[in-house]
């Protein structure tokens, strides 16, 4: 790739209290070579923020990295970062995860020639670490490309997967993160930010997955999100959701050409559909009847309790083993050599 190239896609890399994954995230784009910039969103105090500042200023050069410090949540974090961010192309990095420069530059191909298209993402290694041997699977997710935003978003929700680690349009991602920044509280309903955030991805333009591995998603008890509740706090999900619906709906209503009233109905059905496959509790969601407009309130909850939602162009999952030579390739091989080296972080 060229350095014309390389200077139009700006990564974020979140990160709290978690230097050990911060250590491992930049040694592995020290030996790719990563030729992207790196922001660090650190909002760790005490010893990790320290860390943390120290180990980002050792890897300059060659890495282009710098570190920005914030004292708020999640999403607000994100959205001040990539506010921030001055090339026309963004891609959220998580910090125990693993991104591959030829995947993301297939992406910024793809992006580049296709203006219509607000992101795109690559297939995604899922690895879990053994004692003796490393579990690998191959994700590959359905692309969202119906010309009707209204149809992308109960497409995508009824095969419900996070799209986080996308390559977005900078004026996309930035419109995004503001809504969910003040729509939602990852710390406190974690569910609702993850299902706005590709939500608002498709409201934004279509979305394409492309067939090259373009990150490592390590699966591991370590992982703080894979112990957050998706609703952390069940009596006040009703206004967390309220919040969500009032912010989302204008954007959806003018994307889709519809009336408000239309979008909240959506969002409604798009919101049980995730929660269906994902597991949800049906109980939580009925919490929200008294805020459903009428007269569509009670028919609709009675339709959708008797009805099966249908799961269209599934996520194909196909579990590989580690001889294969897919893991074999590329910097695939360094990024799952270097979670085989330190599956949790560095010490």
């Amino acid at each position: 790739m060229n350095s014309d190239s390389a200077a139009q896609l700006t990564l974020v890399v979140p990160t709290y209290r978690r230097a050990r994954f911060l250590d491992r995230l930049l040694d592995f784009a020290q030996a790719v070579q990563c030729p992207f910039p790196i922001t660090v969103a650190d909002s760790s105090d005490g010893p990790d923020a320290t860390r943390n500042a120290m180990r980002v200023a050792a890897c300059r050069p060659p890495l282009r990295v710098e570190l920005q410090s914030h004292t708020c949540g999640l999403m607000e974090k994100m959205a001040r970062c990539v506010e921030s961010v001055t090339t026309p192309y963004c891609g959220l990095w998580a910090d125990d995860d693993l991104q591959l420069p030829e995947g993301l530059c297939a992406c910024l191909e793809f992006l580049e020639g296709n203006p219509d298209y607000a992101s795109c993402m690559g297939r995604l290694v899922a690895v879990r670490r053994h004692a003796t041997d490393t579990e690998a699977y191959l994700e590959t997710y359905p692309s969202r490309e119906e010309p009707a935003a209204a149809d992308r978003i109960l497409r995508w929700s009824e095969n419900f997967y996070s799209s986080f680690y996308a390559v977005y349009r900078t004026a996309a991602l930035q419109q995004m993160l503001r809504t969910s920044a003040k729509a939602s509280c990852y710390e406190r309903c974690r569910i609702i930010p993850e299902v706005l955030m590709g939500q608002m991805a498709l409201l934004l333009g279509r979305q394409r997955m492309l067939a090259i591995p373009s990150i490592v998603y390590q699966m591991h008890d370590a992982n703080d999100s894979r112990v957050t509740p998706c609703i952390s706090n069940d009596a006040a999900f009703p206004e967390d959701y309220r919040r969500y619906r009032q912010e989302t709906a204008p954007i959806l209503a003018a994307a889709a050409g519809i009336s408000e009233a239309e979008a909240d109905r959506l969002i409604d059905r798009s919101f049980r559909h995730i929660q269906y496959w994902t597991g949800g509790r049906w109980w939580v969601f009925k919490k929200l009847w008294k805020n459903l407009r009428r007269p569509y309130r009670k028919a609709y909850l009675r339709w959708d309790a008797k009805r099966a939602v249908p799961r269209i162009t599934r996520v194909i999952k196909e579990r590989v083993p580690s001889t294969d030579d897919r893991l074999k390739s590329g910097s695939v091989a360094i990024a799952l050599a270097a979670v085989a080296r330190h599956p949790n972080g560095k010490p």
